[in-house]
């Protein structure tokens, strides 16, 4: 991940992105699961938590602020293009698009909490860069309230508004992680308790949501606000691991580093992309678990297009000549 002032790939976030890709997508596969496998197709708000965290990360090294109409106009337009380039390309594929739906992203709240967090995020930067706590501070305040009026029967990661308020907490920790950030900082010396911790961290997460929404227990559910802290936590120590020079190293493997950092760079256009390849893979479900390799590697080759579309699209609308190899280029 390039920033303005930091021409250096951040090797930790490239390893995060490519962990929330996975993790958004194979929640989305539970089709794809024979039962009683179907359980697997799990860690959906992981991944998200790991995505807005990277967000946020790259938005605080940028340098390039400005007045808030240039700053919303270029990250709208890292994104907006591969989301009208997906629209095109399903349209072909048979499917019914309507504008409107198109213009709002509806289906993609992923990509609504993206547009609301960019214009949020530009008064957090000028008016709390050095008290980024404060904005902490509101956001916990909100979410909280919300939480406390909503209704507790619906669990907070299935659909819930509340989400775009509790998932900006994660934008917010991105960005002061990366104020803090140092590139020559590495570390192995506490990695194996780390895993420990992590491992407690993701075990007590799926223990509260088994028993809150899969037993629907009723003190787990009325306190199932306690999963955000452990999601902090796991967030935490997930980004601690992989910046550590153990798993730095072996992302730079090169057999790991060319796959791991292309699936990365192609994250969002993972998340897009992905649904509509899913009849893929359940109709190859008796090859379990082969059809779920085969249908993710369908998901990449289908969003480098849509990569490839949108930036066909952006450069349209830009007054440069086009530039074909910029166009193919992660």
């Amino acid at each position: 991940m390039l920033t303005d002032n930091k021409p250096r790939r951040i090797h930790s976030l490239d390893i995060l992105k490519f962990l929330a890709a996975i993790l958004i997508t194979n929640s989305h596969m539970d089709s794809l699961y024979p039962q009683p496998y179907n359980i697997m197709a799990t860690g959906g708000s992981i991944g998200d938590a790991l995505f807005f965290f990277c967000s946020g990360f790259a938005l605080s090294l940028s340098s390039r602020d400005g007045n808030f109409f240039n700053w919303y106009k270029r990250r709208i337009s890292r994104i907006y293009p591969s989301v009208l380039s997906v629209s095109i390309i399903i349209l072909f594929m048979g499917y019914k698009v309507e504008f409107s739906s198109v213009l709002s992203c509806d289906g993609y709240w992923f990509i609504q909490c993206i547009f609301l967090y960019y214009a949020v995020f530009w008064f957090v930067k000028r008016f709390l860069k050095h008290r980024l706590w404060v904005a902490v501070l509101i956001n916990l305040a909100i979410t909280l309230v919300w939480y406390i009026i909503d209704d507790k029967n619906n669990f907070l990661f299935d659909g819930n508004y509340i989400m775009y308020s509790v998932f900006f907490l994660f934008t917010l920790l991105g960005a002061f992680f990366g104020k803090k950030y140092d590139i020559d900082s590495t570390q192995n010396s506490t990695l194996f308790k780390d895993l420990i911790v992590l491992s407690f961290l993701v075990a007590l997460y799926y223990m509260w949501i088994y028993l809150g929404r899969g037993l629907e227990l009723k003190l787990f559910r009325d306190l199932q606000i306690i999963i955000v802290p452990i999601l902090i936590g796991v967030v935490c120590y997930l980004y601690k691991i992989c910046s550590s020079k153990f798993i730095t190293d072996l992302y730079l493997n090169k057999y790991l580093n060319k796959p791991m950092r292309w699936i990365s760079m192609l994250c969002l256009e993972i998340y897009l992309c992905g649904k509509y390849t899913f009849d893929y893979g359940t109709a190859l479900i008796s090859l379990f678990p082969l059809n779920i390799i085969v249908n993710f590697i369908i998901i990449i080759i289908m969003a480098f297009f849509v990569k490839v579309l949108g930036n066909f699209i952006l450069q349209t609308f830009q007054s440069d000549n086009y530039d074909f190899r910029r166009m193919i280029k992660l």
